[in-house]
């Protein structure tokens, strides 16, 4: 049972052998069917003309590269007229005609690819052991068939740039699934029309403000509603807020005013809040001793004050360094 999850296929390949090297996994196999059909004129055959040898590449198991032996039978096509006289069986579910590596491996490859591209996708295949070129990697990718898509509902029209600042062209995105369905070629509202006449069904179209898009869409699709993205949107309320704003330069300039003073004032109580608490720190930790001057002199009429005992004088930078209670 283990065996058989090994290999690719719904019961359509049987192992005959397995042999485990240094770092590979070789499994020898053949076809289960008795007989292939000639892809020609779709006969059924059972005359085997022959046999060869194909090697493709396997998903990799416990580190180990996985290589399938197909032992390949080619058969004799019974029709005299066929322009076929021998041909060779194929299980394309399995391995498709002239490939390398089997169906599933192919599809884990492109899958790779298409998250981590060439020269990434590359070093990471080789560290699970199924070894492919970036190069490869990219052919799969070019091979893919593309998907047919419907026609958007809700459609985004907007530039690209094939070029930066050299060449453009517009992307067009279904915004309700949020995938691009087309690129075009250029960005004028002939290539624009002619798209949207070919793909008719279209409700809202969400383009930019160039004068090419709203004529491309309107004369594409007249029945849609035409909206401003959100990025233009935003950039029409920034541009209203300026030119509001520069009409009020006397209100720009008290505001500005008033909160320089409000700024100035809060740092201002901000320090001397910084240095009363600090005096009362070096109060705390006996630096600085309280003493009343003599009745009569000027200093009579100040609260206290602060004189540094002989025995712990303190630079500038070490008042510097004492903080304040909380910092």
């Amino acid at each position: 049972m283990l065996l058989k999850k090994l290999l690719p296929g719904d019961e359509q390949l049987e192992l005959d052998t397995l042999e485990l090297g240094a770092d590979a996994l070789i499994l020898t196999v053949h076809a289960t069917t008795p007989e292939a059909q000639c892809p020609v004129c779709h006969h059924s055959s059972r005359h085997i003309h022959g046999v060869y040898l194909r090697k493709p590449l396997d998903l990799s198991r416990a580190g180990f590269v996985v290589r399938i032996h197909w032992h390949v039978r080619r058969f004799k096509c019974k029709d005299l007229g066929c322009a076929k006289i021998t041909f060779a069986e194929q299980i394309p579910e399995v391995i498709a005609p002239y490939a390398r590596r089997t169906t599933r491996l192919a599809d884990q490859q492109r899958q790779v690819a298409y998250i981590a591209g060439g020269e990434p996708g590359g070093q990471l295949m080789t560290s699970v052991a199924t070894p492919a070129s970036p190069d490869t990697l990219l052919r799969l990718i070019r091979a893919t068939p593309e998907e047919d898509y419907p026609t958007p509902r809700v459609l985004g029209v907007d530039d690209w740039a094939k070029r930066k600042g050299q060449t453009y062209g517009a992307i067009l995105v279904d915004l309700e699934r949020r995938r691009p369905v087309e690129l075009l070629k250029d960005r004028t509202a002939a290539t624009l029309a002619a798209w949207l006449l070919a793909h008719p069904g279209i409700e809202i179209i969400s383009r930019d403000r160039g004068s090419e898009m709203i004529k491309g869409a309107g004369d594409g699709a007249p029945q849609a509603i035409q909206v401003a993205d959100r990025w233009h949107l935003l950039k029409n309320l920034r541009e209203a807020l300026e030119r509001f704003l520069e009409s009020k330069p006397a209100s720009l300039k008290a505001a500005v005013e008033k909160s320089t003073e409000e700024a100035v004032g809060s740092d201002v109580g901000s320090q001397s809040l910084l240095i009363d608490n600090g005096m009362n720190n070096l109060f705390r930790s006996g630096k600085i001793s309280r003493q009343r001057p003599p009745k009569g002199s000027k200093c009579a009429k100040r609260r206290n004050v602060c004189v540094l005992k002989p025995s712990r004088l303190c630079s500038q930078k070490g008042l510097a360094r004492i903080k304040s209670p909380g910092s």
